[in-house]
């Protein structure tokens, strides 16, 4: 019988949103700029705000010269830090816990974020380039703001035009301008499933 594989994995938290989890397997940069490996958007995240580096079989984080530092289990980050499992980090308001889990793939909430504050949308770790309308991206702060759950078109269509000022085409035609958007083959959605009879929900792939 073979052993479960565990990899060493960031837990990645802030405020009451829900956490997803990052393996490392390699050098990785952290930073809200869309093209870190690990983008943390946040005002109090510098571009580029630290590095996780690989130190003979094991990791390391590493300041890469944040404007407001990088604290490991409550100090100030002054030099590379080798990681041990529980080791807690924080980089803005984000808390990022260092640990080793099974293998497996990405929980929804690291490949998919809707940030509804800045009004961005994070697919993988990457910014979404492509521009969302403002009824598109509604659409998609709904469905994440319960994913998992059936919404039925009467309630997406009281919440995006209103009560009796829409129909189920309408509905239809905004679902499929996101899936285009948004999915990697939208004949095949990951994200954004049909429910036949009743609605659409935003699917938690990956949660096992």
């Amino acid at each position: 019988m073979n052993e479960e594989a565990h990899v060493p994995e960031l837990s990645i938290r802030r405020g009451g949103e829900p956490a997803r989890h990052v393996a490392l397997r390699g050098a990785m940069t952290i930073g809200r700029g869309a093209d870190c490996d690990i983008v943390l958007p946040g005002r109090f995240v510098s571009r580029v705000h630290a590095r996780i580096e690989p130190k003979a079989e094991r990791f390391a984080i590493v300041d890469a010269g944040s404007k407001n530092g990088v604290f490991v289990n409550g100090r100030l980050l002054k030099a590379a830090h080798p990681l041990e499992p529980g080791d807690e980090i924080r980089i803005g308001d984000y808390l990022l816990v260092y640990g080793e889990s099974p293998d497996r793939t990405t929980e929804l909430f690291g490949e998919l974020y809707v940030d509804a504050d800045s009004r961005e949308v994070w697919i993988q770790g990457r910014r979404l380039e492509t521009r969302l309308s403002v009824q598109e991206f509604e659409l998609l702060r709904l469905l994440f703001s319960r994913a998992g759950h059936v919404w039925s078109r009467r309630e997406i269509g009281d919440a995006i035009w209103g009560p009796d000022k829409y129909d189920d085409n309408m509905i239809h035609r905004l679902v499929f301008r996101l899936k285009e958007k948004i999915e990697p083959d939208p004949g095949q959605p990951r994200y954004v499933m049909n429910v036949p009879g009743v609605g659409y929900k935003l699917e938690r792939t990956g949660t096992g």
